[in-house]
């Protein structure tokens, strides 16, 4: 009997030791950390798109840069943040700080974050918990779900899906010009 116990906590131990090392390690991440980013345990969670982290010993309040989440008295707003928890857990976050603009009018740090799940953004998009937020200052490209090329309005890769995204986000997020259509 003491035998199967020391076993099965063996195996949560190592599986939670798997889990940390994953999260954490740089090769599972979809672009080198760079400088600005930094690993971090989500703290709490605000609504779908905000969240709070410890960082050196502060409370840093997260926001991320690249969707849009109903208010939580809004309708679906408690579903996104809910979707948000979930995903973040207790398990350690990548978090990536938006290249263009350090903080929004809130003082937030405007991130991406990843998870074991990928990207938290994309985890929310798919959910349908959250759309994605289009800069109307950047100029707008167009992404499919399975593609990797962001693509001009009209462009006949689009038939099948057709998702706005600003040009430097899309850029960030590793996507290339199609060669058919041509985007700047």
């Amino acid at each position: 009997m003491k035998r199967a116990r020391f076993s099965v906590l063996l195996t949560c131990v190592l599986s939670l030791c798997l889990v940390s090392a994953t999260a954490e390690s740089p090769e599972n991440l979809p672009a080198p950390p760079g400088p600005t980013a930094f690993s971090a345990i989500v703290s709490g969670v605000r609504d779908g798109d905000t969240l709070e982290v410890v960082r050196e010993g502060q409370k840093v309040r997260l926001r991320l840069f690249d969707v849009a989440c109903p208010e939580l008295d809004e309708r679906n707003g408690e579903r996104a943040r809910q979707i948000t928890a979930r995903t973040v857990g207790q398990t350690p976050v990548w978090i990536f700080p938006s290249g263009r603009r350090a903080t929004d009018a809130h003082g937030r740090m405007l991130v991406r974050v990843w998870t074991q799940k990928g990207w938290l953004s994309d985890v929310l998009i798919k959910a349908g918990a959250a759309t994605r937020y289009v800069d109307p200052d950047e100029p707008t490209v167009y992404i499919t779900r399975a593609g990797s090329k962001y693509h001009r309005e009209g462009c006949e890769h689009l038939r099948e899906s057709r998702i706005p995204i600003s040009l430097p986000i899309a850029k960030e997020q590793g996507y290339e010009p199609c060669s058919r259509c041509g985007p700047p």
